[in-house]
C-alpha cells in the first residue's frame, strides 16, 4: 500500500500507513523502506526523506542498499541540490551505479548544470559506454549552455563508442489498433493527411515554442496567471491551428478544417492521451501540449 500511494502521487497516505505500522509494531523491511523514501521523492519532501534514510539503520537495524541511496540522490537532485547530491554520493559506502548517476545528470540537465553533470556523464561513460542516451544528455547540457566545444568534444566521443542508436517510435492506439510513426515514415495508409497536418502545426507553432520557456511552463503550468496573448505566444493568426490541434488531441473532436475522416473521426473516442518516452519524459512532447494548453485556459 505504501509503494502503491507513492507511485500515484498520495505521499501523505504513505506516510500515514508507515506511521501506522510504526504504531503496531510492525518491523519494516528494506522494500518498504525504500517505498517510503520513494513517497518523500515523489513530493519533494527532502527534510522527511533524509529523517527516514538517518533511521533506516540506527532505528530499524538494517544496513541501507543501493536502492536507498539512489532514492535519496533522486530526491536531492530533482529539487536543484545537485551539489548536495553529488557529495552524498562521493560518500556513499557503495560504487554508485548507472542509475544513480544517471538520475544525477538528468537533474543535470533539467537545471543546466555542466561541470556536476560532466563528472555524473563521465562515470556514465565508464559504467556503461554503449548507453548513447548519456552522450546525447550531456550534449544537450553544454549546447544549453551555449558550451559549442563541449558538445562537438561529446559527439567525437560517442561516435568512436557506441552505435547508432535504434530509431524511436510514436504510437497511438486508435479503434484498437497501433499507429506507429518513425521519422520520414511513409508506411501509414492515411500518411498524407498526417504529413499535411504535421507541415500545418509546424509552421505555427514553431514561433512559440521557440519563445516559451519550458522550465517557467513546469514551474506555473497552466495556471499562471499570465495570458498567452500578453506573453507573445500565440498571435490571432494562429489561433485556428491551436483550436484545431487541441480539438484532436483534447476534446477528441473531429475538425473539417483539417480534414476529415477515418483516423481523426476514431480519435473521438480517446479519453486521454499519454506521453511516454523510452529513455526520459520528452519535453518537446510537454511544450507543444503546453502551448495549447495556454491558449485555451487564457480562452475559455
Amino acid at each position: 500500500m505504501i509503494q502503491g500511494y507513492a507511485i500515484h502521487g498520495m505521499p501523505d497516505e504513505a506516510l500515514r500507513i508507515f506511521s501506522q505500522m510504526l504504531k503496531l509494531n510492525l518491523k519494516p523491511d528494506h522494500v518498504i523502506l525504500v517505498a517510503l523514501l520513494s513517497a518523500c521523492n515523489h513530493a519533494g519532501l527532502i527534510d522527511e526523506g533524509w529523517k527516514h534514510f538517518n533511521s533506516i539503520k540506527p532505528v530499524h537495524g538494517i544496513q541501507p542498499t543501493m536502492e536507498h541511496y539512489a532514492c535519496m540522490v533522486d530526491l536531492l537532485s530533482r529539487r536543484g541540490r545537485l551539489r548536495e547530491a553529488f557529495d552524498f554520493i562521493k560518500e556513499m559506502p557503495y560504487d554508485a551505479n548507472a542509475n544513480v548517476w544517471g538520475s544525477l545528470l538528468g537533474s543535470c540537465k533539467i537545471h543546466n548544470e555542466v561541470e556536476i553533470g560532466r563528472a555524473a556523464a563521465d562515470h556514465l561513460f565508464g559504467i556503461e559506454g554503449w548507453n548513447i542516451g548519456n552522450y546525447v544528455l550531456m550534449s544537450n547540457i553544454y549546447a544549453a549552455n551555449g558550451k559549442w566545444d563541449g558538445v562537438e568534444h561529446v559527439r567525437r566521443e560517442m561516435k568512436t563508442k557506441v552505435q547508432r542508436k535504434p530509431a524511436g517510435c510514436s504510437w497511438i492506439v486508435v479503434g484498437r489498433k497501433n499507429n506507429v510513426f518513425v521519422a520520414t515514415d511513409l508506411c501509414h495508409p492515411q500518411r498524407h493527411l498526417i504529413y499535411n497536418l504535421l507541415i500545418n502545426l509546424d509552421k505555427h507553432l514553431k514561433d512559440p515554442l521557440v519563445k516559451m520557456d519550458s522550465e517557467s511552463w513546469r514551474n506555473n503550468g497552466p495556471a499562471n496567471s499570465e495570458t498567452v496573448d500578453d506573453a507573445g505566444l500565440v498571435d490571432d493568426n494562429d489561433k485556428d491551428h491551436l483550436d484545431a490541434f487541441y480539438s484532436i488531441l483534447v476534446k477528441k473532436e473531429s475538425s473539417k478544417r483539417i480534414g476529415s475522416g477515418g483516423f481523426f473521426e476514431e480519435l473521438e473516442s480517446l479519453e486521454e492521451i499519454n506521453i511516454r518516452a523510452r529513455e526520459w519524459h520528452c519535453p518537446a512532447c510537454y511544450n507543444v501540449l503546453g502551448v495549447i494548453e495556454r491558449y485555451k485556459v487564457a480562452n475559455p
